[in-house]
């Protein structure tokens, strides 16, 4: 009594009971602050909190849960689990909203923004990559696919550019295409499409733009005349091949029309029409699920029920290039500039080599007599001397090779390829930048980096410091490598097989691996200590056993990834603890027991000689085994590595009782020991009234956990009264804690002690 007296009089304080006055109002029965009425209080006066609400006394809001864009893995190639704010984001406590990383948007940043404004500079739509699949198809076989389920099918956005425009945010324009006037041997696209049905109509489907209606009896006419409707389709030829006499449908399943549709004004390899028969009313002898509208394409061919043909489908082969690779795109204007050097002058076409109003380049106005290009193919190519068109070197592109060309890697943005397959396109850019023609350099997107674009960027702080400086920026698969469970390295690994659509993104998605001691999607969280809650009871701390069968050599424990110094085959009871805990990862204390006597070597001839306990008192709960390295432990033939070390966990034995048993721990190691809130900015825990940091022992220490549990004598009555006298080492104890309030300005929430992990109570 006489120390504590002494302590608040040389302060000049009135007395102890004015700050354990503030204690009173807590009761063994209550849980913090009530549970902020958003919670349970349990019979170990612990809150359980109700939906929506965190925190030990919940206080504190949660936010939305979403896909992570970045994690560890869990499993062998799994990945993508359920996080907070998607792990680009952070949330914000008092109102359980989400601040995204800029790029990212949506309730839990759980998807990308297609642009700053998401409006796709106002010429295109924001899909994701399911609902691309669902209103599109593919742009090379005309293919329906979906993507749903892939962990970015509704994460990964990007505009998809209305006709004339291009770019991953939809900023440039398109320029006219044609064809190569000075190339020959060229073919049109011819496209068949055979029809069954007796009433109705169908539609045809081009670039997902869908034709006027087409009668199951229309004339040749008719049909060009719906699909001139398609905006990007310039002009057909359409001819019924098995009887012209008839109309565009057959109207029995013995029946047949053959309708030939010729691209005469869309050039190069175009991709497939599709058929739209939900209109039509089936044939003769059909049903609904006949396929009453197909279209054949790319060099296939049909017979028809006559045996007229075979008729053949034609893959076009004319160039269908951007300025007919005889000028230049404007991007801005989306206008050509035509060549004109050397006296060689280009205008626009009619499609076939003569003048026209195409705007394309396509018309020869000069006879042409060399390659385009001040110097020919602008020096990066080389000349083709019959159609004097340029074959540019690596790097270089345009119809003049005067244009740098850039990386390319896979596309963040594709159609699938088949259902659930997606990033196996190779763009330029990545489909995430647009390509500096000057330099040959991607200027990407927000979220994109890398000489391709092939790389999303990982969360970063104001200053641009990625992880912001307290992590490592790794790709999904270096995260895997280097995942930790409980502090002991796993054996997953993440996209080890380069063709699994599943992993596309091993090593193209990054994210933040931290420090120890921060948190946080951007590293910018500190964490708070953890440890056991006092208030629970029932609980055991983890042992361990061990034997060891050697004469000689020494051995090496591992615990969580850190390994002891060398330990002796013949350590006693006291070297061998000693040896573990000088372990960073042990936490503090250990307690090594032997069965043959503390005095006796740690390894005997026959293992059964000695029995080790090692009982962990300060790292709580389920906590890995121990591990052993004998490299260097002989056994009784004097080999190396010969010595063999055995561990029995988690309620295994030896032998039959009475031997001694191993248990599994269940203590807690939570945050704050559960008494107490963290300040994430500080990794500070703030200690509900009457609890202060711990030994992790539920005695005084200077773990700064919250775990320590001041006596009712202390809060009820001052430091004698109630249940007794309070120990010295309590005493001890309280005296350091006020003393750190004192002298440090302790900050307070609420009513609470603040300890933190660098503010050790021996440094007092």
């Amino acid at each position: 009594m006489g120390q504590l007296t002494e302590w608040w009089r040389r302060r000049g304080w009135q007395g102890p009971w004015l700050l354990l006055l503030s204690w009173a109002p807590l009761s063994r029965a209550m849980c913090p602050n009530r549970c902020s009425m958003h919670g349970d209080c349990n019979q170990y006066n612990q809150c359980v909190c109700w939906s929506g609400w965190s925190g030990a006394d919940c206080s504190e809001r949660q936010c939305p849960l979403g896909t992570a864009w970045s994690d560890d893995a869990s499993a062998t190639d799994v990945a993508h689990a359920n996080a907070e704010c998607s792990n680009r984001g952070a949330c914000d406590r008092s109102s359980g909203r989400c601040s995204c990383m800029p790029g990212f948007t949506g309730a839990a940043c759980d998807r990308m923004s297609c642009s700053r404004d998401d409006h796709c500079n106002g010429h295109g739509t924001c899909y994701s990559l399911q609902s691309y699949a669902e209103h599109f198809r593919s742009p090379v076989t005309s293919e329906a696919f979906y993507y749903n389920n892939v962990w970015d099918a509704n994460g990964i956005h990007r505009c998809v550019c209305d006709e004339g425009y291009t770019g991953f945010n939809c900023a440039l324009r398109e320029c006219p295409v044609g064809d190569d006037p000075l190339t020959t041997g060229q073919v049109n696209e011819v496209q068949l499409v055979v029809c069954h049905g007796i009433g109705g109509a169908f539609a045809l489907v081009y670039k997902d733009e869908r034709s006027g209606s087409i009668a199951a009896d229309a004339s040749a006419a008719d049909v060009r005349s719906a699909l001139l409707k398609i905006t990007s389709i310039r002009d057909v030829k359409v001819t019924f091949l098995s009887d012209p006499t008839k109309g565009a449908c057959a109207r029995t399943l013995v029946d047949e029309q053959v309708i030939a549709v010729e691209f005469t004004q869309n050039f190069g390899a175009l991709r497939p029409m599709w058929g739209i028969s939900t209109a039509l009313t089936p044939p003769l002898g059909g049903s609904v699920t006949d396929p009453a509208v197909t279209v054949i394409a790319d060099g296939s061919s049909i017979v028809d029920f006559y045996g007229n043909g075979p008729f053949y489908s034609i893959k076009g082969t004319k160039e269908g290039a951007e300025c007919s690779n005889r000028g230049l795109c404007d991007r801005e204007s989306g206008v050509c500039s035509c060549f004109d050097t050397n006296d060689d002058i280009f205008a626009g076409s009619d499609g076939y080599g003569g003048p026209g109003l195409r705007a394309d380049c396509g018309h020869a106005v000069t006879a042409i007599g060399g390659c385009p290009g001040e110097i020919a193919c602008s020096g990066h190519g080389a000349c083709d001397a019959v159609t004097f068109s340029c074959n540019c070197q690596e790097g270089w592109t345009a119809g003049d090779c005067s244009q740098r060309a850039c990386a390319y890697g896979w596309s963040w943005f594709a159609y699938p390829t088949a259902d659930d397959v997606a990033h196996d396109t190779w763009a330029e850019c990545s489909d995430a930048g647009i390509c500096d023609r000057e330099r040959g350099l991607c200027r990407c997107g927000d979220l994109f980096t890398g000489g391709a674009c092939e790389y999303m960027v990982c969360p970063a702080d104001k200053q641009g410091q990625q992880c912001s400086g307290h992590g490592q920026c790794l790709s999904m698969a270096q995260l895997a490598l280097d995942a930790t469970a409980d502090g002991v390295a796993t054996a997953i690994s993440y996209g080890a097989s380069a063709n699994d659509a599943r992993t596309w993104d091993a090593r193209s998605v990054f994210g933040c691996a931290c420090d120890d001691g921060y948190a946080g999607h951007d590293c910018a969280l500190r964490r708070c200590p953890r440890g056991d809650d006092a208030m629970s009871y029932a609980q055991a701390p983890e042992v361990q056993l061990l034997r060891c069968a050697a004469a000689g050599g020494a051995l090496r424990l591992t615990f969580r990834s850190a390994t002891t110094a060398t330990i002796r085959f013949d350590a006693n009871a006291a070297a061998l603890e000693a040896a573990l805990e000088a372990l960073p990862t042990i936490l503090g204390d250990v307690a090594v027991t032997y069965s043959a006597g503390a005095a006796a070597p740690l390894c005997a001839a026959s293992a059964a000689a000695n029995t080790v306990l090692v009982t962990f008192l300060t790292a709580h709960g389920d906590v890995p085994a121990l591990s052993a390295d004998t490299s260097a432990l002989q056994g009784t033939d004097g080999a190396p590595n010969s010595g063999v070390v055995t561990f029995k966990t988690d309620g295994a034995s030896f032998a039959a009782a009475p031997a001694p048993v191993s248990v599994r721990g269940t203590q807690e190691e939570i945050e704050c020991s559960g008494r107490g809130l963290c300040d994430r900015h500080k990794g500070v825990c703030a200690c509900f009234p009457g609890w202060f940091s711990s030994d992790g022992r539920q005695g005084v220490g200077d773990r700064g956990d919250c775990g320590y549990r001041v006596p009712e004598s202390a809060l009820h009555g001052g430091v004698r009264g109630g249940s007794g006298v309070l120990a010295e080492s309590e005493i001890g104890g309280m005296l350091h804690a006020l003393d750190y309030a004192r002298h440090n300005g302790v900050q307070h929430y609420k009513d609470m002690s603040v300890i933190g992990p660098d503010q050790s109570f021996k440094d007092l």
